[in-house]
């Protein structure tokens, strides 16, 4: 996507630039600011923005409101660790220790929250994966069904640095099958997957994220089952039955309502994909053996592709590409200057030395081929001058 500064972004995965429909409301100033719960008129002007945005995404997503509840938060992480702390903290008060299970390509706030079960004594498993991001459904269901405890999953169905995506009726295998709890991590799949919008009854609950479709940072949401019963990450007033804390950030809440909107009347999936593929194609002719895809004969979405450049650093990688107007991605963040390699893809038995050659690229959900024209020319110059 060209951006008003003139560079090419090609980094959607990280984070989305505003929407337009948000852009155009915050340039208008007329804030929401007083506290949702407040029984005066403008408190009464801040919860209506809050309602319109809770009665759209409960249509949006084919929610029953006599299956799931919604909870607002500040975005993906939050969401993560409330429900698997919070549903470990429940078992905990009722004297039981639970079974966490979670693949070794799930993102970094997962591990970090498996750690945190692990020191507090519950037990935690991690799921190996093949090259391609898969993993067996048959010896993870055995193991589960070997737990001593309560089973909770975390089922990451897009995952952010590789593209690679599972199904939700995958998840309700597993479940059918073991009687688990199911945390969708769904972070991820808003407009870059078919179907984003149909939640399945059958799984627990799903996080979301807003800045990842063009609405404001510090703001996601949440859908959960009313049976599925969670101790709250954040205690205080007892704002949204008592499940989060805090003052609601109204403005952020309606801009998820502006972003969906917009992105619902204007996604292209199918010309989205078809770009992605034309990319690969170009990418993969033009560079030969000094290159691949990662998991590319995988089940992944429409919009990420995960390149590894044969013998030449991420970081030079990048670098050519910043130069050249081009925002990429080397995947896991670099700390002290110093290029770490891929988690998941070293999970997915890539190389280190691969690890480190890989850079993300993540389009627009609104990339198409006429976009992909102008954003090839450029990415194709950068590419010639690396591997030449």
């Amino acid at each position: 996507m060209r951006l008003t500064n003139k560079r090419i972004y090609l980094d959607y995965n990280s984070t989305s630039p505003l929407a337009p429909s948000v852009k155009e409301w915050l340039a208008k100033g007329d804030f929401v600011f007083a506290t949702p719960a407040s029984v005066h008129t403008s408190g009464k002007q801040t919860n209506r923005y809050i309602n319109e945005t809770s009665e759209y995404l409960c249509h949006l997503f084919g929610n029953s409101t006599a299956q799931f509840e919604l909870l607002f938060h500040s975005g993906g992480t939050e969401g993560i660790n409330t429900f698997i702390k919070g549903f470990a903290a429940q078992k905990q008060l009722e004297g039981q220790a639970i079974d966490f299970y979670y693949t070794s390509t799930d993102h970094s706030s997962v591990k970090a929250t498996a750690k945190y079960l692990a020191d507090r004594g519950h037990r935690t498993h991690i799921i190996p994966v093949d090259s391609n991001g898969n993993f067996d459904d048959q010896i993870l269901i055995e193991k589960m069904n070997q737990s001593p405890g309560p089973v909770l999953y975390n089922f990451t169905s897009v995952n952010n640095e590789t593209g690679v995506q599972f199904k939700l009726q995958r998840a309700e295998k597993i479940k059918e099958a073991t009687g688990c709890k199911v945390h969708v991590d769904a972070v991820q799949a808003i407009g870059k997957v078919e179907g984003w919008q149909a939640l399945s009854e059958g799984l627990d609950a799903y996080t979301f994220s807003a800045h990842k479709f063009g609405a404001m940072k510090g703001v996601g949401f949440s859908f959960f089952k009313k049976q599925f019963q969670f101790l709250p990450l954040i205690e205080g007033g007892g704002q949204q039955n008592g499940h989060r804390a805090g003052t609601e950030n109204a403005m952020g809440i309606y801009s998820v309502f502006l972003a969906l909107r917009e992105m619902v009347e204007s996604q292209q999936l199918v010309k989205l994909k078809e770009a992605k593929e034309l990319f690969e194609d170009r990418f993969l002719n033009l560079v030969g053996t000094k290159g691949q895809i990662i998991a590319h004969t995988g089940s992944r979405n429409s919009n990420t592709t995960n390149l590894i450049l044969d013998g030449i650093n991420s970081q030079t990688s990048a670098a050519a590409f910043d130069m050249a107007g081009i925002d990429v991605s080397i995947g896991p963040a670099c700390s002290s200057g110093v290029n770490e390699p891929s988690p998941v893809l070293l999970a997915m038995g890539y190389s280190e030395q691969q690890a480190l050659s890989a850079l993300r690229l993540s389009f627009s959900p609104y990339f198409d081929n006429i976009e992909l024209d102008h954003t090839w020319q450029a990415v194709s110059n950068v590419l010639t001058g690396l591997i030449k």
